[in-house]
């Protein structure tokens, strides 16, 4: 059960929330606000309207760079809440959070996330059981989406798929474009075994850093 937030606090979601285009019925949801009141207080004009998004048969129907992001944003948002923040606070911030990774036009829009973070939470905000869960990918240790009755990790993650991808999918380097290497650095994907990057918390191979279970 999610309680309501103090008036202060839901004012700042709201403006966070709009900046996001969030559909109105999903900031109503969350904030507690009447349609009326927020037609009043920021516009009918700025507001989106239309119904939520469903997105347990959309992530199993997405194409790889979007189940990419909905895990990126999943771990953002898992991280919050093991931290102990609120479902509200977890969502809006590992929202942002996911933007700065991947720029002004992300494939998962905040209506979705919040539904995802719903499925990932379970009797939460009119949703029913939880649908899916956290797992650590045995070879490259990234936290990623599974379905929730899946006991172990089927293979390898949308995470080493990208990786695996990248070099040849001219697609995918549009959307998640290398970071600029020094000169002479070998341009390679870091494979499990390989010590020089487990001192680090996340692996970064594109523009996208990917989040592995010491960070999240």
């Amino acid at each position: 059960m999610s309680y309501p937030l103090d008036r202060t606090r839901e004012l700042e979601m709201v403006r966070r929330m709009v900046g996001f285009n969030a559909r109105l019925g999903t900031i109503c949801l969350i904030s507690g606000f009447r349609p009326w009141e927020l037609h009043k207080m920021i516009g009918a004009g700025c507001l989106q309207s239309g119904r939520r998004p469903s997105t347990s048969d959309w992530y199993y129907g997405a194409n790889l760079a979007k189940r990419v992001e909905a895990s990126l944003f999943a771990a953002h948002y898992w991280r919050n809440r093991r931290n102990e923040f609120t479902i509200e606070e977890s969502l809006i911030d590992g929202y942002e959070r996911y933007r700065n990774c991947v720029g002004d036009e992300p494939l998962v829009s905040f209506d979705r996330a919040f539904h995802l973070a719903c499925l990932l939470e379970g009797d939460v905000y009119g949703v029913g059981e939880r649908f899916f869960r956290m797992a650590v990918c045995p070879h490259c240790k990234c936290l990623h989406l599974v379905h929730v009755y899946t006991e172990r990790a089927p293979g390898k993650c949308v995470f080493c798929h990208l990786l695996a991808r990248f070099p040849f999918d001219s697609r995918l380097q549009v959307r998640f474009p290398a970071r600029s290497l020094p000169s002479g650095a070998e341009y390679r994907v870091p494979l499990p075994n390989d010590d020089s990057w487990r001192s680090s918390t996340t692996v970064s191979y594109t523009h996208l850093t990917l989040p592995t279970n010491r960070e999240v």
